[in-house]
């Protein structure tokens, strides 16, 4: 397996993204060489991709805007579906939460995935027509994913993988395992993923938490 190179500005595009870096990793290059530092692991890989193409750091620009001009936070029952979601003080808070239990009839509301990958579209794109009927219709829309967002729960996704293995029963403490074969995929080249061949391919590594 190839091991992840430092960055450097000779390093191709092509090369960053091969390989895994962790938020704080990225914030801290992205300081560094004075980009922006808030916003997704997706926004901060992009201008890092800016940076390594070519493109001067004074050019590179925050994709979704700060507003520092931002209302205070609605309540419950100030929120309707006609809310707008910028400027207006909506938030995905306890507030929001509140709402959509009662929208939806349920005790407990949990936010998903879709309403935040609207929300960031909305912002990024400054939609001052959108409102929170619209993060209500994204939940029924299965095309609206965030495909770059997706590498932040590579950990996550490898972790549910590894434990579905009946292999893995034979160590002890199996998450220390997963953590040694994460490490192994992580700075390389390969997908992102986990196989039980690596397992077999590293066991040397894993061989003194056997049972």
């Amino acid at each position: 397996m190839a091991t992840r190179p430092p960055f450097d500005l000779k390093m191709t595009r092509t090369t960053f993204q091969r390989f895994y870096w962790y938020k704080t990793e990225l914030q801290q290059l992205c300081r560094q060489y004075q980009l922006p530092t808030t916003g997704t692991k997706a926004e901060l890989t992009q201008y890092l991709g800016q940076l390594l193409d070519g493109q001067a750091a004074t050019q590179i620009k925050q994709i979704r805007p700060v507003h520092r001009t931002a209302k205070a936070s609605l309540t419950a029952d100030q929120i309707t579906v006609e809310t707008k979601l910028l400027a207006s003080g909506f938030k995905l808070n306890q507030a929001a939460r509140t709402f959509f239990a009662s929208y939806f009839g349920v005790e407990k509301f949990v936010f998903r995935k879709a309403m935040g990958v609207k929300m960031r579209a909305v912002e990024r794109d400054h939609d001052t027509t959108a409102t929170v009927a619209d993060l209500i219709a994204a939940l029924a829309d299965p095309t609206v994913i965030e495909p770059a967002t997706e590498q932040t729960y590579q950990w996550n996704n490898f972790v549910k993988d590894f434990y579905r293995d009946s292999a893995v029963r034979q160590y002890r403490d199996p998450l220390k395992v997963a953590a040694i074969l994460w490490q192994t995929v992580r700075d390389s080249e390969h997908k992102k993923v986990y196989q039980h061949q690596l397992l077999l391919d590293h066991a040397a590594l894993i061989v003194g938490y056997l049972k």
